[in-house]
Order: structure tokens, then C-alpha cells, then sequence
């Protein structure tokens, strides 16, 4: 460790005396002295000194930290950090992709809602108020169905599975003409017998068919009704016939037959 702790506030150089640093700063670096030929300046704060390795000295232990880059390398460091302006994506580009990226996930949802399902549950009655948007006048568009046997049954059936966009049903019949493809509640896709589909729609149609009836009754009971009236205006043997006749296979594919199911 050395002992030299008198140092020279100019040159920085040590002296173990407090004479000799006084000495030093005399002959040195007192302004006008004989033995000063040449000061010079630094840069940064301006300190004199009689020697160019005493500023090189003072440069590299005082200023190197803060020492200001050349411009050339301040060039090449800009250029570094910053990103290429063709790379990166400008706000018009950022927002175009998002709204591309927006009409596809619409048109994803499109194509699942176009996707119409078909089971052994299906309500007509709530799935045709739901396209109506009236309890009552869905009761009386069913009236009108189960009043009209086969013509009436094939006009429900393309109001409850008909697409009004691609005016596509929900199903398919195969090239044969003896499948039916559809898709479930799971969106799976099935294929089964032509037979087995007619009994599955004809189900639906009677259970349908009997609530409306039923509807019917407990709305005139309800309201105190002649139900003699009732039955002038809707025709209830009319209505408990074609009920009973959809349980018929003939009947089941009658309807099949006329209804105009697109081929894969």
C-alpha cells in the first residue's frame, strides 16, 4: 500500500511529504513559472497541465465514464437499438391484421351457428318460437301444420331446419338415398339409416303436435270457452289423426319423399 498522501490536486501525482507536494506545485504548475513551455487544456473540465501524459492520466481516471462517443460509433449504436422501420409493424398494419383477425373469428362463429343439429329431443314448438319471436303466433303457424297433414308436416320441418342464408336443411341425404347425414347436439356428425331418421323426425312432430294441442285446451279452459267452439275452429279429430299417423312407417316415408333433402 503506498504511503505517499500528499497528492498533487493537479497532476495527481503523490508525495510522502507535504514539502515535496509544495515543491512540486511551485515548479510545476504554478502559473508563469520559467519551467512551464506548454499548458494543456482538458477537454471536459478545463484543468491545465504542463504535460500531455499528466492529461492522458487525468483523461482516463476522471473523464473515461462520461466520455461522449465519436460520432461514428454514436451511429452505429443508434442504428444497434433501433429497429429497422420495414421490420416492424406500423400502427395502420397492427390494426389491419387485428381486424382480420376479428372477421375470421365471426366467420368461425358463422359456421358453427349455420350448423342446424337435429335429435330425438327436438322441441318445434320453443325452436319455431325462437325463430318468430311470439309463443302465440308459433302456435298458430302449428295449427295451420297439423291441420294440413304430409304438405303441412314438410312446412314445419323446412321452417325449423331450413337455413334462410344458404337455404340449406340441417341434414343431407347420401348418393343412394338410403342415409341421412346430420349433425347431434355434440356437433358430431352422423350418418344412419334413412328409415331410422324418418322415425326420429315423425317423433318430434307428434310430441310437438300434442303440446300444441294441449296448449290449445288449457288456453280455452282457461279463458271459459265453449269447447264446442273449440273444436269448430280447430278441428281436434283432425288434429289426433294426423298424431297417429306419423306413428305409420308408409306415412314416415312419405314425408322423407317430399321433403327436398339436398345430396351429399
Amino acid at each position: 500500500m503506498s504511503n505517499r498522501k500528499f497528492v498533487c490536486n493537479v497532476c495527481q501525482q503523490g508525495f510522502t511529504r507535504l514539502y515535496n507536494l509544495t515543491r512540486h506545485q511551485e515548479s510545476v504548475h504554478q502559473p508563469g513559472h520559467k519551467s512551464i513551455e506548454k499548458l494543456f487544456r482538458c477537454e471536459q473540465c478545463s484543468k491545465q497541465f504542463t504535460r500531455n501524459t499528466y492529461l492522458k492520466k487525468h483523461v482516463q481516471t476522471q473523464h473515461t465514464l462520461t466520455q461522449k462517443p465519436e460520432a461514428g460509433e454514436d451511429l452505429e449504436k443508434k442504428q444497434e437499438t433501433e429497429p429497422n422501420p420495414g421490420s416492424v409493424p406500423t400502427l395502420s398494419t397492427q390494426i389491419k391484421q387485428i381486424q382480420q383477425e376479428l372477421t375470421m373469428l365471426k366467420n368461425q362463429k358463422a359456421n358453427v351457428l349455420q350448423v342446424i343439429c337435429v335429435t330425438s329431443d327436438d322441441n318445434y314448438l320453443d325452436m319455431l318460437t325462437q325463430k318468430i319471436g311470439n309463443f302465440e303466433q308459433a302456435v298458430e303457424y302449428l295449427k295451420d301444420c297439423a291441420l294440413s297433414d304430409v304438405s303441412g308436416d314438410c312446412r314445419l320441418i323446412e321452417r325449423i331446419y331450413l337455413d334462410t342464408k344458404s337455404h340449406q336443411y340441417g341434414f343431407s341425404i347420401n348418393g343412394n338415398r338410403n342415409q341421412i347425414v346430420y349433425y347431434n347436439e355434440h356437433q358430431e356428425q352422423i350418418t344412419e339409416p334413412r328409415e331410422t331418421f324418418g322415425k326420429k323426425i315423425a317423433n318430434n312432430l307428434q310430441k310437438t303436435y300434442l303440446r300444441g294441442i294441449n296448449h290449445l285446451i288449457t288456453r280455452n279452459l282457461t279463458n271459459r270457452m265453449n269447447p264446442n267452439k273449440f273444436l269448430e275452429e280447430y278441428d281436434m279429430a283432425t288434429w289426433n289423426d294426423h298424431i297417429y299417423h306419423l306413428s305409420d312407417s308408409g306415412y314416415q316415408k312419405q314425408l322423407l319423399n317430399q321433403l327436398n333433402i339436398p345430396c351429399q
